[in-house]
């Protein structure tokens, strides 16, 4: 079955830089996607890569499927794309067969608030007293997204400490490293904040093919997958942990 595909490229800049172990991040790219057949039915999708490398190979791909795919074509490739291509081209055809949307019995589930994403360094600090005195949602705890592997370990402890002290008792904080420590480090970290309670996980603390490494420290805190995904989607199956 033949389907008409078109896709529309965006790029914008974000309001503040976004620093990881990776790198910086301050501009987003990406294409929306529009998927629909002749019983003018439709899907909506989205690539938008993080990585330059990723970027291009989407855009090599996108371009290489013409704007009348096969649907088979499709299903079978997606396998075998970068994650942020599958997902968009996924979304998209899901949509269009009613499987997520408006056609189905759930229609589009309400969207949980989403974490603050602090600042990197020092100025972490300053927003979250306003956050807190202007949050007011009784049935979602604030939750706070940290991220680090950036700086120093001990720096970055001893700012999650003051952190620690700013925020509510039962706010939730996530640290995501992006694949930023070694083994040793990450265990160093476990080690300050095995016991916080407000610790809901840590976000990819080792490099994305230390699987491993990453079972084996999901023994002690919870730990939450991202770029293993990416490069191993058979763990969508079989990782009992978090899934970003």
């Amino acid at each position: 079955m033949a389907l008409t595909l078109q896709v529309k490229p965006f790029s914008f800049h974000l309001n503040q830089p976004l620093y990881t172990s990776q790198g910086v991040l301050s501009k987003k790219k990406g294409w929306l996607i529009h998927m629909s057949r002749e019983t003018e039915e439709c899907g909506w999708g989205e690539v938008a890569p993080i990585s330059n490398s990723e970027l291009k190979t989407c855009e090599h791909l996108l371009n290489g499927l013409g704007n009348k795919p096969q649907r088979q074509e499709l299903e079978d490739s997606i396998p075998f794309w970068p994650g942020a291509l599958a997902s968009g081209i996924g979304a998209a055809l899901a949509e269009l067969d009613s499987q997520i949307g408006d056609k189905t019995n759930e229609g589009w589930l309400t969207a949980p608030p989403s974490a603050f994403l602090l600042p990197t360094g020092s100025s972490a600090l300053s927003p979250i007293d306003q956050i807190v005195n202007n949050y007011n949602s009784v049935n979602h705890p604030l939750t706070f997204k940290l991220k680090v592997g950036i700086a120093k370990n001990l720096d970055e402890q001893q700012l999650l400490k003051k952190i620690l002290n700013r925020i509510p008792s039962n706010a939730r904080l996530r640290l995501d490293a992006n694949g930023g420590w070694n083994r040793e480090e990450a265990k160093s970290w476990i080690v300050h904040f095995l016991k916080e309670p407000r610790l809901e996980w840590l976000e990819q603390p080792l490099p994305a093919k230390d699987i491993e490494g990453h079972i084996e420290l999901s023994t002690q805190i919870p730990i939450a997958l991202d770029e293993s995904l990416q490069i191993n989607p058979s763990l969508r199956n079989s990782w009992h942990g978090w899934q970003i």
